[in-house]
């Protein structure tokens, strides 16, 4: 996470904000892959303070580490999120699932 301050603020190109962009989501996979839901969910929250807007597969990742800290509430948030942001592709079977999943964990099935 100490990486993540080293990245510029604000990009200074557009193609600097895209290679940001990827290594805040490939962090955020690894991070919640290694059960460290907490952290991934917080480089995901500090993304738009850098100026980076998370793609399709970076709020996955974000659904995917609310599953593993069974935050359900969170899960249910971003998944809100990637039908607003990317309303032509939309949420796809992986954030279904692991939107249901983060719900079964905490058992919330209301």
């Amino acid at each position: 996470l100490a990486l993540f301050s080293e990245i510029p603020l604000p990009p200074r190109s557009r193609n600097e904000a895209r290679q940001s962009a990827i290594a805040c989501s490939t962090t955020i996979t690894a991070l919640e892959r290694a059960s460290c839901w907490v952290q991934a969910l917080h480089m995901l929250e500090a993304m738009p303070e850098k100026s980076l807007t998370p793609s399709a597969v970076t709020l996955n990742a974000g659904i995917g580490a609310c599953r593993a800290g069974s935050r359900w509430d969170g899960a249910l948030k971003l998944l809100s999120q990637l039908q607003g942001f990317y309303a032509d592709k939309g949420p796809d079977a992986i954030s279904y699932n692991s939107a249901i999943a983060a719900c079964e964990r905490a058992a919330q099935w209301e």
